[in-house]
């Protein structure tokens, strides 16, 4: 099976959240990619929050933007403050769902999806699926 990375987009976002999510993720698609196989495989995933939404949308490129995917493939609600948990590793992205400080709509429609984006959500915090 072959393997094709993914690039990060050249900019930093302009937004806060999106600057978050990005310095979480750009190391991690950087030094592995997230898609696998011979077709191009497009994942879309609206972060929502309590002040505003960030899109982040998975292709040959990864591209972060502030507002709402009208039709993405997985929707997770959070707050800002469980972001900044789980960057600083207090609690982990699965714990956070457990507890309910995460909900993501879609998983089941999507659950290889869900998978992936755990996967790489996870391995960008140094941690890996269990």
């Amino acid at each position: 099976m072959a393997v094709r990375l993914v690039r990060v987009a050249a900019e930093l976002p302009g937004d806060f959240i999106g600057a978050i999510l990005y310095s979480m993720l750009q190391p991690q698609l950087e030094s592995a990619g997230i898609t696998r196989g011979k077709r191009s495989s497009r994942l879309t995933v609206v972060i929502e929050t309590e002040y505003y939404p960030v899109t982040l949308e998975f292709g040959d490129v990864l591209k972060i933007r502030r507002g709402a995917e009208q039709r993405p493939t997985l929707r997770v609600t959070t707050t800002l403050q469980t972001v900044v948990d789980i960057a600083r590793h207090r609690i982990s992205p699965v714990g956070a769902f457990l507890r309910g400080r995460i909900k993501i709509r879609g998983l089941l429609c999507h659950p290889l999806a869900a998978r992936r984006f755990l996967a790489l959500f996870l391995s960008s915090l140094g941690r890996g699926l269990p």
